[in-house]
């Protein structure tokens, strides 16, 4: 008996939605757990050397390296959790068009658009970077400290020298480890420290007077044009284009829209061929930036929520 191919694809669906789930339970499990723990873990064993130590040097440093090592195994299995989740949502976003779910969950799925102090973009892969890249970085704290003090044993005259080279050591691994992760993701401080533009929206609705508002989001001016005494400047955003139009005494952004309350928001970007098709003046500037990025060598993307 044929199976109906639709309800092949729904199956599949169902499936492919329990995985991202349950990888997304997984996840945040871990971040409930390896945090607090080994917080705890470190404190406890900087404390226990500090004194005159209960335990000896060498075995606070073999404690110190498990604690350590099993952070950076989890840490392993998340990266490729990461894969998995992106390779899952992939899948989900083709079987809802497959199926015409035109509004599903993954299809509509917002892109990022939340920064703190407007400047430092807010993800899930920034996010773990950071929380891991703590972690692993305060382990050596433990680890130089009991490795100092092993090593020196009775001769070290001076113990809170030890312990500010420790935490310097500590420190300067905490921020080696989350440029690392951001670089596993395809990311990068520099990326992550994205500072906003700022343009001003002036219009006329109707009979009503001119309405201002001063509008910020993340881009890179790459060509202006004028064309009929308007003013066009396209925007080079993360996932897409904007194009700022002055005319005269008003200005706005596009691409926007009219929620029911009758504010404008700004919710999505142009891909290349929307903005070709509404502002075909750009089409040089943009073709010439396509072929320059088709020579330079990419990477994946390990984390694109």
């Amino acid at each position: 008996m044929t199976r109906d191919p639709r309800q092949v694809l729904l199956a599949e669906y169902t499936e492919v939605n329990q995985n991202f789930r349950m990888l997304a339970d997984i996840r945040f499990k871990l971040l409930a757990i390896i945090p607090t723990l080994g917080g705890v873990a470190i404190f406890l064993l900087s404390k226990m050397q500090q004194s005159e130590p209960k335990l000896s040097y060498g075995l606070l440093f073999l404690i110190s390296g498990l604690g350590f090592l099993t952070t950076l195994g989890i840490v392993f299995y998340d990266q490729r959790n990461s894969e998995l989740y992106n390779a899952l949502g992939g899948r989900a976003k083709e079987l809802e068009k497959d199926l015409k779910l035109y509004g599903g969950q993954f299809t509509r799925r917002p892109r990022r658009n939340r920064y703190l102090f407007r400047s430092v973009e807010l993800g899930h892969d920034s996010g773990l970077a950071l929380i891991y890249g703590t972690v692993l970085g305060a382990w050596f704290y433990p680890l130089v400290s009991t490795f100092l003090g092993l090593t020196l044993g009775q001769t070290d005259p001076h113990p809170e020298i030890r312990y500010g080279v420790s935490l310097i050591l500590a420190v300067l691994m905490v921020v080696v480890f989350i440029r690392e992760l951001l670089r596993l993701d395809n990311s990068s401080v520099r990326k992550l420290l994205r500072f906003p533009k700022k343009v001003k929206v002036q219009r006329h609705i109707g009979h009503d007077p001119q309405q201002e508002d001063m509008l910020f989001f993340h881009g890179k001016e790459i060509d202006s044009q004028k064309h009929s005494g308007q003013r066009f400047i396209l925007y080079d955003c993360p996932d897409g284009y904007r194009v700022y139009v002055e005319n005269g005494g008003t200005a706005y952004l596009k691409p926007c829209r009219i929620n029911p309350e009758g504010e404008f928001e700004y919710p999505t970007l142009y891909n290349k061929d929307q903005l070709l098709s509404e502002f075909p003046m750009f089409t040089s500037r943009v073709e010439k930036m396509m072929d320059d990025s088709r020579k330079r060598p990419r990477r994946r993307n390990l984390e694109s929520e």
